[in-house]
């Protein structure tokens, strides 16, 4: 594998920073891949089988706090609780930034098994980092508490779906301003080849889903695209 990886990279390396286009809701939508790393893993092991992938969740220091993998459904179901219950939650721009950035992991768009993240790739601020980090917690905890509010069938058992919202809790809780400062500084040195995580595009007004009340992005809303 890795000599497949030493292969290819030269010539992805020239392709790696154009804007791909992709089919999606009848309209084409310019994507930008990033983390060459994590696209060429992808390219060279990727199935169509939900269940031999799978996305990753890591924080900065895996070794000591372990990788959340979760199947592709799984993923779907996880995020669309995040987002339903942070759309309540986020009553700034600032706030509504962090769960746009979730809600913008389409695997529709960026492919399955692409939607995972380092904890690092989240737009955390330097001065703002424990405010943030709090709000993402109480998001979590209503998450656990309220799971889908009433808007849509899950089809997880909602003791799974706490358990897996409770293992995304723990990497955050043990997430810290010395892991962000670290993650800036990797951002800092891949920045000559696109940079890593996904940037968020925040929408000129604030906007949600008339059916789920969740936060629109550019590709409208996430739990109307994933579970209707």
């Amino acid at each position: 594998m890795l000599l497949c990886k030493n292969l290819v990279i030269p010539t992805l390396q020239l392709f790696y920073q154009k804007r791909l286009r992709v089919q999606t809701n009848n309209s084409r939508i310019p994507l930008k891949i990033n983390t060459l790393d994590g696209f060429l893993d992808r390219l060279l092991t990727n199935t169509d089988n939900d269940e031999t992938m799978s996305n990753e969740i890591c924080h900065p220091r895996y070794e000591e706090y372990g990788i959340i993998q979760w199947s592709n459904s799984r993923t779907i179901v996880v995020f669309s609780v995040l987002i339903i219950n942070g759309s309540r939650l986020a009553k700034t721009r600032r706030k509504a930034e962090f769960i746009l950035w979730l809600a913008q992991r389409e695997q529709d768009v960026f492919g399955l098994g692409m939607v995972g993240f380092d904890l690092g790739d989240l737009p955390w601020s330097l001065d703002d980092f424990e405010k943030e980090k709090i709000f993402l917690l109480k998001v979590i905890e209503s998450a656990k508490e309220e799971l889908g509010c009433g808007v849509v069938k899950l089809g997880t058992h909602p003791e799974v779906l706490r358990g897996d919202l409770e293992d995304l809790r723990m990497l955050i809780l043990n997430f810290t301003d010395e892991d962000l400062r670290t993650a800036y500084l990797l951002k800092e040195e891949l920045k000559d080849i696109g940079g890593r995580g996904l940037p968020v595009e925040m929408p000129p007004q604030l906007e949600k889903c008339k059916i789920h009340r969740v936060l629109l992005t550019q590709y409208g809303c996430y739990v109307c695209n994933n579970l209707s």
